[in-house]
């Protein structure tokens, strides 16, 4: 089944759909042995959860990258499926495997992840463009680049937005993405690495450009730093003066897993609504804080 007439979606994208295995221990992760307080298999991967999300945020949303088998990973079907997430668009084959994740929690919510990622991941080389060119937000991890810049490139030309998500680099075309994105959400580890600087601030104003609508850096329980069009930031002309700061609401950290998926994919809902950036950010800082409270970045009556 297809989008009748290329209806308008407010938030699509592609990338990581897993399964998480989450350990809660009781001790710090550089400890050489601790016990397993809890244990709970969840559905979450950075795309996924942030459909999820921005699902729960009000958004209409489709996934339109590729899943595992309805048959082999069902409970991740129904479980985006449940949250309002459109899953007719997904690509898939027959018998086709899926990620699964086992991620240890310590209890300050710090987090290892170990991944099995044998699979298909990330947007399909043949997507229609269309359905980019009809959606109001385009989503996108560091997977499967090559189309994601493809996808990218004809949502820019749309005037669509491009919300980009960026742990590690997967590709010699990751650059080309980083351009081609014109809302940088970065958490503070990979920004500061990209840009060969040391703080959040330098490495706004290193990523900013004329052409961009915003960049975001997330830090954790130190909240998130930004600049935006929307205050008239100019290239080059005191971008470190007009950096704004969004601060962590308290909460009590339970698992961290997820938190960062969930601040792109209410982001994203917020930035399909119309509202300003700073706006954008404060949504997208409390409901990562709100994601903290509990395991998993999909909440468990998912």
């Amino acid at each position: 089944m297809s989008l009748s007439a290329y209806d308008e979606l407010d938030v699509i994208g592609g990338g990581a759909a897993s399964v998480d295995r989450i350990l809660l221990v009781d001790a710090p992760l550089g400890d050489s042995k601790g016990r397993v307080l809890l244990e709970q298999e969840r559905y979450g991967g950075n795309v996924a959860t942030a459909m999820v999300a921005a699902a729960r945020g009000g958004a209409t949303t489709a996934f339109v990258g590729h899943l595992p088998a309805r048959d082999v990973e069902p409970g991740l079907w129904q479980c985006l499926r449940h949250n309002g997430v459109r899953l007719d668009l997904a690509r898939t084959a027959p018998g086709q495997p899926g990620i699964r994740a086992t991620i240890l929690v310590d209890p300050d919510g710090r987090r290892f992840i170990a991944v099995d990622d044998d699979a298909p991941i990330g947007l399909p080389d043949d997507l229609d463009l269309e359905l980019v060119r009809h959606a109001k937000v385009l989503l996108l991890d560091g997977y499967a680049v090559p189309a994601g810049v493809r996808a990218a490139r004809a949502a820019r030309e749309a005037g669509r937005g491009v919300v980009l998500d960026l742990e590690k680099v997967h590709h010699p075309e990751t650059e080309l993405l980083v351009d081609l994105s014109d809302h940088l959400v970065l958490p503070e580890s990979f920004a500061v690495q990209w840009t060969g600087t040391n703080s959040p601030a330098r490495a706004i104003a290193a990523l900013w450009r004329a052409d961009r609508c915003a960049v975001v850096i997330t830090c954790g329980d130190r909240g998130a730093y930004f600049v935006s069009a929307d205050d008239g930031t100019a290239l080059g002309t005191g971008v470190l003066d007009r950096i704004q700061h969004q601060s962590v609401p308290p909460v009590q950290v339970k698992d961290t897993t997820g938190c960062g998926d969930v601040f792109h994919g209410a982001y994203a809902a917020a930035l399909a609504r119309g509202l300003p950036i700073a706006q954008c950010v404060a949504g997208a800082t409390a409901a990562a804080a709100e994601c903290a409270t509990r395991v998993g970045g999909i909440p468990a009556d998912s």
